[in-house]
């Protein structure tokens, strides 16, 4: 953007001209990005203001250079990309753990611990948000036990749930006179 405007009157940039920067103190390999975008959907087309390929360059001394490219970007939801390797949904490479601060924003008392003992591990939930976008969905993952076959152990996996009497069972049958 140029000084003096505001974001209202902002109306995107045109293929290649946004960029993102980080300047490092030290000489750093980046091996890893974590993002979210928020694009302003559009009747027809592609969301403005959002990306569908993000590239890492860095400088050789003379110019940037592209050191790796993702594709395929979604809107509105945290992706990490790790160089050398496709988009993933953020925290898939932690394993099943829940962020240890997460706190629903405007709400500290709303942590994992407390969607899970209040039961509140469901659809209507899931996409509740801290502060900075994460979602419930994606930071409560062992509380909430959303891991798949790697969930916790608290979590129920449905085995025993059945109508068929337990085999330790020994059926007792009394007669009664029949008259």
């Amino acid at each position: 953007m140029l000084a003096g405007l505001s974001i209202d009157t902002c109306v995107g940039c045109k293929q290649g001209e946004a960029w993102v920067g980080i300047m490092l103190t030290s000489n750093e390999t980046v091996k890893c990005l974590q993002m979210i975008q928020k694009g302003e959907v559009q009747p027809r087309g592609a969301p403005l203001f959002a990306s569908s390929n993000v590239s890492l360059m860095y400088w050789n001394g003379y110019d940037f250079e592209k050191s790796f490219q993702w594709e395929n970007i979604p809107v509105s939801e945290w992706v990490e990309l790790g160089v050398g390797r496709a988009r993933s949904e953020i925290g898939s490479a932690l394993g099943c753990r829940d962020s240890a601060n997460w706190t629903k924003c405007n709400n500290s008392a709303m942590n994992c611990e407390a969607y899970k003992l209040g039961d509140l591990c469901n659809e209507t939930y899931l996409q509740d948000t801290d502060c900075e976008g994460m979602t419930m969905a994606l930071s409560c993952k062992a509380s909430c036990c959303l891991c798949g076959n790697g969930n916790p152990e608290h979590c129920e996996t449905g085995e025993g749930d059945t109508e068929e009497l337990p085999e330790w069972l020994i059926p007792a049958a009394a007669g009664g006179g029949g008259g």
